[in-house]
């Protein structure tokens, strides 16, 4: 119980609604340990709140063309669990990535060797998993095929009809 009393005397309250987030945020002085501000914008109005600072956005802008996310299935969801800047879309990063985390779960007797991964449709990405991880089985992304399927239908002209539940084609 003591931890508690000492944590209320230096951070506000855990919030409890939307509200008290952008409150406690306009009340904290979040910043990186450069002292640069950490809340880039807090606005009430649309409910976002983007955490990032501007030398992070300016790697964003200039030095990174993707931002990777690795997922995992933890605590009963999908979490992200890892994010890599990464400077192209290329078979070879692709392929330093990965062997770069499975080195630092190797440095710190961690097995980094996934069964199953569910990727979109990036051959680059596809080559690297096979090339790294031989025993892994690769499945397509259902929310990035869907994706690609809604597109090609919209390109189509089949929007309206696809929706439409009297129609052959629609849902």
């Amino acid at each position: 119980m003591a931890i508690y009393q000492e944590r209320r005397k230096e951070y506000p309250t855990l919030p409890k609604s939307r509200d008290d987030v952008h409150n406690t945020i306009d009340v904290l002085e979040l910043q990186t340990n450069k002292k640069e501000s950490f809340c880039l914008i807090n606005s009430k109005e649309h409910g976002i709140v983007i955490l990032s600072c501007i030398s992070n956005l300016e790697a964003l802008c200039t030095k990174a063309s993707e931002l990777y996310t690795f997922y995992g299935f933890k605590l009963e969801r999908y979490v992200p669990l890892v994010f890599a800047l990464l400077p192209s879309k290329s078979e070879e990063i692709y392929t330093v990535l990965l062997n770069m985390i499975s080195s630092l779960g190797t440095d710190r007797n961690i097995m980094f060797k996934p069964r199953i991964v569910h990727i979109d449709f990036e051959i680059a990405m596809h080559n690297a998993f096979r090339s790294v991880f031989l025993d892994t089985r690769i499945e397509f992304c259902r929310f990035h095929l869907r994706q690609s399927w809604w597109r090609k239908i919209q390109k189509l002209g089949l929007s309206v009809e696809y929706k439409n539940k009297e129609c052959e084609i629609g849902l």
